[in-house]
């Protein structure tokens, strides 16, 4: 049960991912955020992720 829990992490950290680099490289009025901070949320999510491997 944990190993599919760790499954399905991975897979929600991936998609969030590339929901960051969307925002990032979107129009900042069509996406609602502004690229600066949608790049910092990527950057940490880039470190967590890294830490859990």
């Amino acid at each position: 049960m944990e190993e599919k829990g760790k499954d399905i992490m991975d897979e929600v950290n991936e998609l969030t991912k590339q929901l960051l680099e969307e925002v990032i490289n979107g129009d900042p009025r069509r996406t609602g955020t502004s690229p600066e901070r949608a790049r910092e949320n990527l950057e940490k999510l880039e470190k967590m992720m890294s830490k859990k491997k």
